[in-house]
């Protein structure tokens, strides 16, 4: 089971393409560290990714993250260049059985 935690929100570009690292479900980013699995959110249409943090960045002042050419065409910003997003971490969940009995029929 995975939990959503809020990072942050803002505007987002993707990587040059031939870029090293531009193939995949990568995203560069300076909240969380590098390895953190994140989603992303475009807040204009609600497509969603899921993405692998792989290191800082953006570089450019005002944007919260960038992401690889696939993710943005995923989130369909890739044509327009920048979107809106939302960014939540993901946190794995374990869950636990407990013998205790919440709810019985009468």
């Amino acid at each position: 089971m995975n939990a959503l935690a809020f990072l942050c929100a803002g505007i987002a570009s993707w990587f040059v393409p031939n870029a090293p690292y531009s193939n995949g479900d990568w995203c560069a980013m300076n909240v969380a560290p590098p390895g953190t699995r994140v989603l992303i959110v475009n807040a204009d249409n609600r497509r969603e990714a899921t993405c692998t943090i792989l290191g800082s960045g953006p570089f450019v002042s005002g944007r919260v993250l960038d992401v690889a050419p696939s993710v943005a065409k995923r989130l369909g910003f890739y044509s327009a260049g920048l979107a809106h997003v939302r960014v939540y971490r993901v946190i794995h969940v374990r869950a636990h059985r407990t013998n205790v009995k919440l709810w019985s029929h009468p």
